[in-house]
């Protein structure tokens, strides 16, 4: 058997799918390692039946902190030969984590507090730079090791059941001429919503355009944004909010011609899935989460990196309004 690797990885479903390549160029490097990752439930399932990960193991994150600290010390009795820490977790807790469980060496990224201490933490302190994509930044974690990048591209597992249940969705609904505009109007944080006034007003735009379907998903913050929008029940909108899985939303978005998000989970699933992304930035994250791979289009507000950002797609603007977003749609999958 290989080394006995565990990634630390509690993040977000957006910052796990951000993480996807590592395991890739990992399992490249180790091919017979046997690679776990500690997740949070909500982003468990992005690497749960990975070919590139052997173990999927859930944190209790609401459990009391004893109950946390008993599951890390069960951990510790793996003996794990290497653990990781990635990207954004940059803080003491995550050395500690790494320390309790205690992995015979430990990469994780500097962090601000106890100087010299982090050295008695962390066997492999990374240094964090800040103006590269988060993909860049946790691949610094297997540079620091000397191991080989091989590739960069995001991947979450999609089986043959997926594509088929994404199908059975469709069916009926979407016609073979038909051009399919997948949508994601919502975001955890409220600061990244784009007000759904303007989402239902670019969707009433793209309805006028012939042979044009629109397909929504998400969860529950999605489902209470659409109920007060009578656009939102037109016919050729497929409401799929709550009907899929991570996976299955993937396979889904991969059968869309183009998908409009906001800075959101499934603006990067529609990146691992291959499809074109217009996406909605009204946070400061641009450098850092950006739809990965120089193909995608982004909106922003924050016209404070313009001078820096080198990518032709991202658009600046003092406000984005619904006929912008419409115009560039259009460009696109009008004949």
């Amino acid at each position: 058997m290989g080394l006995k690797i565990i990634f630390i990885a509690l993040n977000g479903i957006g910052n796990t799918i951000l993480l996807t390549p590592v395991f890739i160029n990992l399992k490249k490097n180790l091919p017979d390692s046997v690679i776990s990752v500690l997740a949070l439930n909500d982003s468990a399932e992005v690497v749960r039946n990975s070919p590139y990960v052997d173990e999927v193991i859930v944190y209790q994150s609401k459990a009391s902190f004893f109950s946390r600290l008993l599951f890390l010390l069960r951990l510790r009795k793996k003996r794990y030969d290497l653990s990781f820490y990635p990207y954004p977790n940059v803080s003491i807790m995550s050395a500690l984590m790494g320390f309790v469980i205690g992995a015979k060496k430990r990469v994780n990224f500097q962090y601000r507090l106890f100087g010299s201490w982090r050295r008695f933490f962390d066997t492999i302190s990374v240094p964090v730079d800040f103006s590269r994509h988060d993909v860049e930044k946790n691949l610094d974690l297997l540079r620091a090791l000397g191991m080989k990048i091989h590739s960069k591209s995001l991947f979450i597992p999609v089986s043959e059941s997926d594509k088929k249940y994404a199908c059975n969705l469709l069916s009926g609904m979407v016609k073979k001429n038909d051009a399919l505009i997948g949508m994601h109007i919502g975001s955890k944080e409220g600061m990244r919503i784009w007000p759904t006034e303007n989402f239902a007003s670019l969707a009433k735009k793209l309805l006028a355009i012939n042979k044009l379907k629109i397909a929504i998903v998400g969860t529950k913050i999605e489902k209470g944004l659409v109920r007060n929008f009578q656009e939102f029940r037109q016919p050729n909108i497929i409401n799929l909010i709550g009907k899929t899985s991570i996976p299955q939303t993937t396979a889904l978005i991969g059968k869309c011609r183009l998908f409009i998000s906001t800075d959101s989970g499934p603006m990067h699933m529609a990146a691992a899935a291959g499809t074109k992304v217009i996406s909605i930035y009204l946070g400061p994250h641009i450098k850092r989460t950006a739809p990965f791979g120089e193909q995608h289009i982004v909106f922003l507000t924050n016209k404070a990196t313009m001078k820096s950002d080198k990518n032709k797609n991202h658009i600046y603007a003092d406000e984005i309004t619904p006929e912008m977003v419409f115009r560039k749609v259009k460009e696109i999958v009008s004949p």
